[in-house]
């Protein structure tokens, strides 16, 4: 092999001695015989051959590199290379040139692609992507109204960070809460009303201000540690001047007040004197309510101006038949038929007890004995005898001490069990004009009749007398006696 054309040239253009080597066929060295000691010296760098590479001339080394190994057999040199670009993975696919929409990344070791969705500048990758640097201009929205959410139970948000003026804004503006000079207003186009439920309003500043007053308030308590004030005055302030107040309004009532005036009790009235209230201690049993002398106020006076009756024998409305006997003698037998009739008090008296008079007794026993106010709707006393035996015999039985008052009353009587026990009654007048059937005693219409019989559950005394239950009958009023 001519290997002449990669030796050296001097400036003269004369090339140097070339030597083969003996452990490489074929490969030329340039090299000298050195004039001192004989030998031959050789140019292990002209071992190449190569003059000229790019613009390189004279001996070119070749180096191996990293992961770079050279190994020269004959004429020729083999590179092999560990590692480097030939070990890169892309996916399961070469990418030559790219392919447009797609991202690479860090794939588990080795490089994959996320193809991305979006136009213009806007993209984003088709599955969630998770951002940790700002977003800065861009709008976050979602894919239609009324869907999606920002944060999620058990992954929240921390905070919530609106420059001055920022606006929530609920239903297109139907309702906004805006931020404005240290104020938050809740607004928008419909009418927005902030509901709390069951839940409190806590706070330590003040509800609306001077110039800017809440209308209504509608509260179930109003609890305060300190005294209200109305108008700006105390209610401490208001309560005292009160008295310089007028109620008007007919619907103004004073329920359930106490007057203290003085050493008032129970009973006691009042009456008006130089215009303020002037108490009047209650009177006393019998006593009535009354002018005084000057009729300038009232006073507790005993009734029809004198004292009270110790002792009365009351006598029927009815007028008594004095063309015959003014009293006779009847049965009391039969426990479910009591007898009525009306009587007049003449007098104030205070009753303790009452006495009547027996005929025949057939079948000792008890009587019931009551007084009945007019209309009958109140009962002054009821009381029982003791057993009744004896014939034509006053009986006397005691009473809890009654006031009675000047005016009508109905006596009752009946017969307890199987009591017979004859007492006494007025005999009354049956001619004209109190004729049976026809007379004033009982024949005015719709107004009662003066006496009778009248129903009851056997040996019961009723708490109350319905007048119009009043049968009529002749001869019903009780003869008796009151004593105090």
């Amino acid at each position: 092999m001519d290997n002449t054309n990669i030796l050296p040239s001097d400036q003269n253009f004369v090339r140097a001695a070339g030597f083969e080597s003996s452990s490489t066929a074929g490969l030329v060295m340039a090299g000298q015989i050195d004039e001192i000691t004989g030998r031959i010296l050789v140019d292990s760098a002209s071992a190449s051959g190569v003059t000229s590479l790019n613009t390189l001339t004279g001996a070119v080394v070749l180096a191996a590199g990293t992961n770079i190994t050279l190994t020269p057999v004959g004429n020729t040199i083999t590179i092999d290379a560990a590692g480097g670009a030939s070990g890169i993975t892309i996916g399961t696919t070469t990418i030559t040139s790219g392919t447009n929409t797609r991202i690479l990344y860090n794939n588990a070791g080795v490089v994959g692609e996320y193809t991305l969705s979006g136009s213009g500048t806007v993209v984003a990758m088709q599955t969630a992507p998770t951002f940790v640097t700002s977003i800065t201009t861009p709008s976050v929205l979602a894919t239609a109204n009324d869907s999606g959410a920002l944060g999620a139970s058990g992954t929240a948000f921390s905070d919530l960070f609106l420059a001055s003026g920022g606006v929530i804004n609920w239903n297109a503006g139907a309702s906004t809460l805006t931020h404005s000079l240290n104020t938050l207003t809740l607004g928008g186009s419909g009418v927005t009303t902030f509901a709390l439920g069951t839940n409190s309003l806590t706070m330590t500043g003040s509800l609306a201000a001077t110039g800017a007053r809440v209308t209504k308030g509608w509260f179930t308590d109003v609890e305060s540690t300190n005294m209200v004030t109305i108008g700006g005055t105390s209610l401490t302030t208001v309560a005292q001047t009160f008295q310089n107040k007028t109620i008007t309004n007919s619907n103004n009532v004073l329920g359930g007040v106490t007057m203290t005036l003085g050493s008032d009790a129970d009973g006691d009235t009042y009456y008006r004197a130089s215009n303020v209230l002037t108490r009047v201690a209650k009177g006393t049993a019998g006593q009535v309510y009354t002018m005084n002398a000057g009729a300038t106020a009232p006073e507790w006076a005993a009734a029809g101006g004198g004292t009270s009756a110790l002792t009365l024998i009351p006598f029927p409305v009815t007028p008594l038949d004095i063309a015959g006997t003014v009293a006779t003698s009847s049965t009391n037998n039969v426990n479910t038929t009591a007898k009525v009739g009306q009587i007049v008090i003449t007098a104030p008296i205070t009753i303790n007890k009452i006495s009547f008079k027996t005929g025949a007794v057939a079948v000792a026993g008890t009587l019931s004995i009551a007084l009945f106010s007019e209309d009958g709707q109140t009962q002054k006393f009821s009381v029982t005898t003791a057993s009744i035996s004896s014939a034509n015999t006053i009986i006397t039985t005691a009473v809890s001490s009654v006031v009675l008052t000047p005016g009508i009353y109905y006596i009752y009587i009946n017969p307890n069990s199987t009591a017979d026990v004859n007492t006494y009654f007025y005999t009354t007048s049956n001619g004209q004009p109190f004729t049976t059937g026809s007379g004033l005693a009982d024949s005015v219409t719709s107004e009662p009749v003066t006496q009778g019989t009248y129903t009851i559950t056997a040996s019961t005394v009723p708490a109350t007398l319905t007048i119009a239950n009043i049968s009529w009958a002749q001869t019903r009023t009780l003869c008796f006696r009151l004593d105090n």
